[in-house]
């Protein structure tokens, strides 16, 4: 609850952007400060509802990996020490939301929760800390000495051909956190704009770009009309750069996960994790090359002992087994077997059965290799080991999950307030920061609000 002062010895404090950083940054001032909450939209939590399509994934268990993962190298450790991932938990346990750990130690909230739900709960817990709520109204411009001006956006309004001119609205206050967003899902609001009314007070931005994407590839025809929308499970991707051997790639990400092949290219969590060197490299005007890890989990060596005539020798001896137990080998093996051709003098193994590699996998393989490759199981194997595919670019940003770009770090303080404007902060996506997805996006989000509320409320 808030403490009893008098109304005009309260902080005014203006919170811009009705986002999970905006909520949350509202909710720790309003417990000693006057708070008002604008949001251009007539709703709050618009981006955690989009993001509740695929299943809300608000932080990660492990606190060591969110220390390592942000991009710079430490720039989310000081909030971190204000919000941690526990931290977090503790405080969505406490106003209605429990949450659970998944496999992957992702964290989510408790099964049957709908995002609704949890964008409801968040609202409800600043109703309780009388923060004043202000919808439909969009930020049009500030000064240096506080005062604030918002075009007041009514429902509606903007289908209407023939409307009149928007009304407007000053506000004054002591502080003022800005939480608007970068140029990601701009069906949710953030469609970057912000920028310009930045650069009118003399704050300089970077030029918004995609992470978290997809990226584009040159597929073959028959790759695009008969695998588009099928998954590559278990598979690590990594990047090679100009200058590195292709039958020797130093990953920059080894992780195993699973990509998407799609119409354009590939998208998903193996893809993801290589984002951003790939778009310094694209940036730099390099050539840059993907290598497809398909078999992470096997050597070369372990992959040619499955073709060796040993090993297909004892597959065949599993045949003439009478134990019934087998017959499920013996009918692999046949079907293997039968499948395997001789072309040229060149006995080709049923690559597919023997290795377990599926048709959009081989596919791939065809498309990006030579057909000689195919007579030769030492280049075969290397090839699912290290299949290399040349990427022409990022997909669009309007279809990544997060962005860098926005306010850079350097015109920052360690509180988020910008330098040339102390009393005004900076957090979440406006900010040049990155991070994989996995919860760490929210989390730095919800971690940057607790550390620019704290700052103000210390201040």
């Amino acid at each position: 609850m808030r403490r009893s002062v008098p109304m005009s010895m309260l902080k005014k404090v203006i919170v811009v952007g009705g986002g999970p950083a905006g909520m949350f940054a509202a909710w720790n001032l309003a417990q000693t400060c006057e708070v008002h909450l604008f949001e251009q939209s007539s709703s709050l939590g618009r981006k955690l509802l989009v993001a509740g399509k695929g299943g809300l994934n608000i932080t990660n268990h492990s606190i060591q990996k969110a220390r390592e993962v942000y991009i710079p190298s430490g720039f989310m450790n000081r909030a971190l020490d204000v919000l941690d991932n526990e931290a977090l938990r503790d405080w969505l346990h406490n106003i209605g939301i429990p949450t659970y750990v998944g496999s992957s130690g992702k964290v989510f909230p408790q099964k049957g929760i709908k995002a609704y739900e949890v964008v409801q709960k968040m609202t409800d817990a600043l109703h309780e800390r009388k923060v004043n709520l202000h919808l439909n109204h969009k930020l049009i411009s500030f000064t240096a000495e506080n005062e604030f001006t918002f075009e007041i956006t009514q429902k509606g309004q903007a289908e209407t051909q023939f409307s009149e001119p928007q009304q407007t609205k000053q506000f004054r206050a002591d502080y003022c956190i800005t939480a608007l967003g970068g140029a990601s899902w701009p069906q949710t609001g953030s469609d970057g704009e912000w920028v310009n009314m930045f650069r009118e007070n003399g704050i300089q931005t970077l030029l918004f770009q995609p992470s978290n994407c997809g990226i584009n590839i040159d597929w073959p025809d028959n790759i695009r009309q008969f695998h588009s929308g099928k998954p590559l499970k278990n598979v690590a991707i990594s990047l090679l750069t100009e200058g590195e051997q292709t039958g020797h790639p130093s990953p920059v990400k080894v992780k195993m996960n699973e990509a998407l092949i799609t119409d354009d290219g590939l998208e998903g969590a193996a893809v993801y994790g290589i984002v951003p060197d790939l778009r310094g490299c694209l940036s730099a005007g390099k050539n840059a090359n993907i290598s497809i890890d398909f078999k992470p989990q096997n050597t070369i060596e372990q992959l040619l002992k499955k073709l060796s005539a040993e090993n297909i020798n004892n597959s065949i001896e599993a045949q003439n087994s009478s134990d019934p137990k087998k017959e499920s080998v013996k009918l692999s093996v046949k079907q293997s077997l039968k499948r395997s051709v001789k072309q040229s003098g060149y006995f080709v193994p049923d690559y597919k059965g023997l290795l377990s590699i599926q048709s959009e996998q081989m596919a791939l393989i065809k498309a990006f290799t030579s057909r000689e490759i195919l007579h030769n199981k030492e280049q075969f194997c290397q090839a699912i080991k290290n299949l290399i595919i040349p990427v022409k670019s990022l997909r669009p940003i309007d279809e990544a999950i997060s962005v860098i770009g926005g306010i850079s770090i350097d015109d920052i303080n360690d509180n988020f307030s910008l330098k040339s404007h102390p009393s005004i902060f900076v957090i979440g996506e406006m900010v040049n920061w990155d991070a994989p997805t996995g919860g760490f996006l929210l989390q730095g989000c919800f971690s940057m609000a607790a550390l620019a509320a704290r700052s103000i409320l210390k201040g």
